[in-house]
């Protein structure tokens, strides 16, 4: 349900990317007990791109997570987050010069959406949310979707949305 855009200035290869994308939706899962179904990961070169910090043009790698947030979430599980991801990236870029990750900004500003067919829940009723729509995750499920698959195995044995 989240949105992870890496805004990076350094090259990134497939398999930086595919690590990367890995450890923010196990690092994503692990402190917010969600779901790896709805974890999106987008990468954007941004080495050609015009930012600037404090008035200044900067060259910096960024991470912008768009989030739920609402009162069953802590301040303490964005520093969890923004911790988990940059051990990540540090082992998996680097952090010497424009390798370094300069900023990850967490952004509670996800209210609602839909994707793959279901409205989101709001924080919170992610488990009532999951039951209401149980019967329709197992048909596509049936239906050879592995992901849903995985969504299916997850909430019956009681691994998703602890």
């Amino acid at each position: 349900m989240p949105s992870y855009e890496v805004e990076h200035i350094c090259p990134l290869n497939e398999s930086q990317r595919d690590e990367i994308a890995a450890a923010i939706t196990q690092i994503h899962c692990n402190v917010f007990s969600a779901t790896r179904l709805f974890v999106n990961v987008r990468f954007t070169d941004v080495s050609n791109h015009h930012t600037y910090v404090a008035g200044r043009k900067a060259k910096t790698n960024r991470i912008l997570a768009n989030i739920r947030w609402g009162p069953a979430r802590k301040s303490s599980q964005s520093d969890d987050l923004c911790n988990g991801i940059l051990t990540e990236w540090k082992k998996i870029v680097g952090s010497e010069g424009d390798k370094s990750l300069d900023t990850i900004f967490v952004l509670g500003s996800l209210i609602g959406g839909f994707e793959r067919g279901f409205l989101k829940p709001q924080v919170g009723c992610d488990q009532e949310w999951a039951a209401q729509n149980l019967q329709a995750f197992k048909k596509l499920a049936e239906a050879g979707d592995q992901d849903f698959q995985e969504l299916v195995d997850a909430i019956e044995g009681e691994h998703a949305f602890r």
